[in-house]
C-alpha cells in the first residue's frame, strides 16, 4: 500500500462518479492568541493498493496528531476498517479515499503539528501543519 495524497484543506468531497474534489489546500495557520481554535478543516488521504496486496482484505486505519517535540499525541477517532473497491478498469490499481473532517480543534501552542495515518498499526504517511503566532499590533 502507498499513500498517494495526504494534505489539509478547507473542504473536500467525492462525487457520485468517484472524483475527489479538494478546495483550499493549506499547511499553515496564523493566530494572535494561543491556545488557538480552528473552526473547521479536513484531512484528505488517498491510499493506493500495490501489486501483490490482498484484494479482499479488511484494512484498519487510524489518524493521530502529535506536537513538534512529540510530548503530546492524540487519536482523532477510533480505528476504522476499509476495503479497497473492486477496480473495474483493467490495468488500474484501486485506491481508497479518506476525508476526515475536524471541527474546533485546539492547538495549545505555536509550532509544527503532524497528522499521521496508521494502517494496520503501521505508519503509512504524514502531513505537517505549522501553527504560527502573529505579533500583536503595538498598543498606543
Amino acid at each position: 500500500m502507498k499513500t498517494l495524497i495526504f494534505l489539509t484543506a478547507d473542504y473536500a468531497n467525492i462525487t457520485n462518479d468517484n472524483k475527489l474534489n479538494i478546495m483550499g489546500i493549506f499547511d499553515r495557520i496564523w493566530s494572535r492568541n494561543f491556545p488557538a481554535k480552528h473552526p473547521s478543516f479536513h484531512l484528505i488521504i488517498r491510499l493506493g493498493r500495490e501489486l501483490g496486496e490482498e484484494i479482499d482484505k479488511d484494512w484498519k486505519f487510524e489518524i493521530k496528531v502529535i506536537n513538534e517535540d512529540a510530548t503530546w499525541e492524540h487519536s482523532l477517532a477510533p480505528p476504522r476498517k476499509f476495503k479497497f473497491p473492486e477496480e473495474k478498469t483493467p490495468g488500474l490499481l484501486p485506491h481508497f479515499n479518506i476525508i476526515f473532517g475536524i471541527k474546533d480543534m485546539v492547538f495549545q501552542e505555536p509550532g509544527i503539528y503532524q497528522f499521521i495515518v496508521l494502517v494496520d498499526d503501521k505508519h503509512q504517511g504524514s502531513v505537517n501543519l505549522d501553527l504560527v503566532e502573529l505579533e500583536s499590533p503595538p498598543s498606543e
